[in-house]
């Protein structure tokens, strides 16, 4: 089995260490991974950390806007090799085995098929440990998925963790690419996946989110992280994703990007 694993990144060179490194340690002679980092605008070089891990294409942006994560993974998914793809975030890792779970759930010959992981949100107590030791272990998982009050601060079912047949994003456009800053490019992605797979979500009775048919043993490890000095720029596109977001469910709107070559490297969102 192939999989393309694609990094949305700008300057988390911490970040991004360990989570190649835990990739890197999962490489076996099922499946093959390419990793596709596609970097928008970072002001600090991550040359010698690409170096040290093979199969890795590092496609760097010269842009310094407001930061789009939908963008920067149209750009790898338009980049990369293979037919499978997952979008992991820079401060996520990966479950110890999950190449091996996607092996057993992922059927490659299906094009109509997706499915997001659910993600164990750290607090700053265990993010400082594995940020230390710069690894992460079966034995780390297990303690933080099992003792929550010290290790954990919350748990959710994700939405813009998603493994995806590249035929099926395709045929959806990718990621709406008007959603820049943060917040709702994941969601409307799902709901629209959710058009071609009835099954993909289901909304809880009592609750106004919605919860994602999910793998539970592809959770990802969210790492603790405090406010950065882009962020303030890059929250406060959050009202006006969520507002284009309704209307585009309003529409129920199948196809993102109509008209546009999206995944441009030449082509960066309108802000």
């Amino acid at each position: 089995m192939n999989i393309s694993v694609i990094i949305p990144y700008r300057d988390r060179k911490q970040n991004l260490e360990i989570l190649l490194h835990q990739f890197d340690n999962q490489r076996n002679t099922f499946v093959s991974i390419e990793i596709v980092i596609v970097d928008l605008g970072s002001s600090v070089l991550i040359d010698n950390i690409v170096s040290k891990y093979n199969n890795i294409n590092h496609i760097y942006v010269d842009y310094k806007n407001i930061f789009s994560r939908g963008w920067a993974c149209n750009i790898g998914a338009k980049q990369s090799k293979y037919d499978i793809i997952w979008f992991v975030d820079v401060d996520c890792i990966p479950h110890p085995l999950a190449l091996n779970k996607i092996e057993e759930h992922f059927d490659p010959e299906n094009p109509n098929f997706a499915v997001n992981t659910p993600v164990i949100f750290l607090n700053s107590n265990s993010a400082n440990e594995i940020i230390s030791k710069g690894s992460y272990s079966w034995s780390d998982y297990l303690k933080y998925k099992n003792s929550r009050n010290y290790w954990i601060k919350n748990q959710i079912d994700g939405t813009s963790q998603i493994i995806i047949h590249k035929e099926l994003f395709y045929k959806i456009g990718g990621y709406d690419e008007r959603f820049v800053g943060h917040g709702y490019e994941d969601m409307l992605l799902h709901d629209q996946i959710a058009q071609f797979i009835p099954d993909f979500w289901s909304k809880y009775p009592d609750k106004k989110e919605v919860a994602w048919s999910i793998k539970k043993d592809l959770v990802l490890t969210h790492l603790y992280h405090g406010a950065r000095n882009y962020r303030s720029q890059y929250m406060s596109r959050y009202t006006k994703n969520l507002r284009l977001y309704k209307s585009l469910v309003s529409q129920n709107v199948r196809k993102n990007n109509i008209g546009i070559n999206w995944g441009d490297i030449n082509n960066p969102p309108k802000i």
